[in-house]
């Protein structure tokens, strides 16, 4: 556990040293994210995703397979009044935030993180972004965006 938690708060530590394998649960997407990019090179180990055996894989790369975007965060039901300001401050808790957007007139934005843990962070945490902008909003991760072929 103390290994592991200078890349976050560590919330369960599970080694079967029978298998030579450890399970680690982080407290946040992000952290585990961050972790699974620096355990390897810092360690001289693997490190893979782990979900449990009823569920589809997740983890970075896991939404493309779904036609998903991997960082940026559809955010539905919005006040009319809400802002692009008002969007970076509610979801600035859960990581660095590359882009915010409202379609005028729609009640609906997007957030884009520059990472998927802080991404996922922040859908998990719907209830408090919702209690941020002052209404129940929908989460979900948006869809990818099409390359126009125009010229």
């Amino acid at each position: 556990e103390a290994m592991c938690a200078e890349y976050g708060q560590v919330a369960n530590v599970n080694v079967l040293e029978s298998k030579g394998v450890a399970y680690v649960t982080f407290v946040s997407w992000l952290a585990a994210e961050v972790a699974a990019e620096s355990i390897p090179a810092a360690w001289g180990c693997s490190c893979q995703w782990a979900a449990p055996r009823s569920q589809e894989p997740y983890g970075p790369g896991s939404n493309a397979v779904q036609g998903l975007d991997e960082n940026r965060l559809f955010v539905g039901n919005l006040d009319h009044n809400k802002t692009e300001a008002d969007l970076q401050e509610a979801f600035a808790h859960y990581g660095t935030i590359t882009e915010v957007s409202i379609v005028p007139g729609k009640g609906v934005g997007f957030v884009t993180f520059d990472r998927w843990g802080a991404a996922k962070d922040a859908m998990d945490a719907n209830s408090y972004i919702g209690a941020a902008l002052g209404q129940r909003c929908n989460l979900n991760f948006a869809q990818a965006r099409k390359v126009s072929s125009r010229k």
